[in-house]
């Protein structure tokens, strides 16, 4: 007898990292501690529960699970309010506790799938509401209001301001910017490339409640498409493909050195280093022309041969060097990167060239997206 389907059962869904677990561990503490806090302040000394006991479910999606939607601002706001409302009704009109469990359940799922606010503690709300017991049921319809409201408006405020602290986390989700797939400019390849209504599409076409956004899914697909490269490709390490030769420039270099440079090597991206090889920033065409102030083609080659040319004597209104006109802020990547990891990192941050360091984070080459993208056809 095939016993795999009981071990893949128990096997249960991936997991992330350990950091991440105890991130979601502390944020979770944090965040119900400081609701239960502010709700015993406001509620001290009225015949009203602290707090409704979904609000620990719901901690467990906001500080777990973030990006989820069910973790989103209008599920927890929605789900909530509308199963508890749901359940004070039922817990009025009908008679029976078990029979009236049994509707708040069903009727306050049947409410969030139509309202687009499905929250699975909700449907814990909506119980409490029936079977809280007579300091519940005497507050009829100002239990939605006073604990839940009030709870679920702190819980909210908490993620929100959680989530953001923490790194690696959004939320909301609609925070995320939407950044390009790599699929985009994998001209040539055999990968499939498909739009956001596609996606939704698909989504539509499964007709149940998937837990995963287009932007999940397409992220998904993303890092899948770039495993799979990494296995074609085998070991190519960006060490192996970057231009060992780089030109660099220091921080005093004059600017009419660095376009020089630029127009004899063919390069529109210098890094400026300091004596440790070591980067402080890079120079590209655009700083040139953004500090040269070029607001159009007829003026271009003036203004930039005007800016570049160095000022006689002492004082000057304009940069002259290039550190006071580079990008300090320098996406950079080890020798030992893999290749395939690239292609993502030129495509989200919008870059041409991308400086190669040493373990000693000291200049060792330059890869372009070009050379990448020739690698991976």
């Amino acid at each position: 007898m095939d016993f795999n389907w009981i071990k893949q059962a128990l096997k249960g869904g991936e997991t992330p990292g350990h950091g991440e677990r105890w991130l979601a561990c502390g944020a979770a503490f944090i965040g119900i501690l400081a609701v239960a806090g502010v709700s015993a302040f406001f509620l001290s000394g009225k015949d009203v529960p602290m707090m409704a006991a979904s609000m620990g479910a719901s901690a467990v999606l906001l500080y777990a699970v973030p990006h989820s939607r069910f973790s989103q601002p209008w599920p927890l706001v929605g789900g909530h309010l509308v199963s508890a409302f749901v359940g004070v009704s039922c817990a009025q009109w009908i008679p029976d506790q078990v029979t009236a469990v049994a509707a708040a359940t069903a009727l306050a799922l049947v409410c969030m799938l139509y309202l687009r606010c499905l929250h699975p503690p909700g449907g814990a709300a909506a119980v409490i509401a029936v079977i809280g017991g007579n300091e519940i049921q005497s507050l009829g319809y100002a239990f939605v209001l006073m604990p839940v409201a009030l709870n679920v408006v702190l819980m909210l405020l908490m993620a929100l301001l959680i989530n953001n602290v923490l790194p690696h986390r959004r939320y909301p989700a609609l925070l995320q910017v939407t950044k390009k797939s790599p699929l985009d400019v994998q001209q040539g390849t055999d990968a499939i490339r498909f739009s956001d209504s596609d996606l939704e599409q698909a989504l539509r076409d499964m007709n149940t409640f998937i837990d995963v956004s287009k932007e999940d899914l397409n992220a998904i697909y993303g890092l899948a498409r770039m495993h799979h490269q990494k296995k074609q490709l085998g070991d190519v390490l960006c060490r192996d493909v970057m231009v060992h030769e780089v030109k660099a420039v220091e921080y005093g270099s004059n600017l009419d050195e660095v376009w020089e440079m630029m127009q004899t090597y063919k390069i529109s991206g210098i890094p400026v280093i300091d004596r440790a090889h070591r980067i402080e920033g890079i120079v590209t065409l655009s700083d040139l022309l953004r500090e040269a102030d070029v607001d159009s083609h007829q003026t271009l080659g003036e203004k930039l041969r005007s800016f570049i040319r160095p000022t006689q004597g002492h004082y000057s209104e304009k940069a002259e060097v290039a550190g006071q006109v580079m990008t300090k802020q320098v996406v950079t990547v080890r020798e030992d990167r893999h290749v395939a990891e690239l292609l993502p990192l030129f495509v989200e941050k919008d870059i041409h060239h991308i400086p190669v360091v040493d373990m000693q984070d000291k200049l060792v080459g330059m890869i372009t997206r070009t050379t990448v993208m020739s690698v991976m056809l």
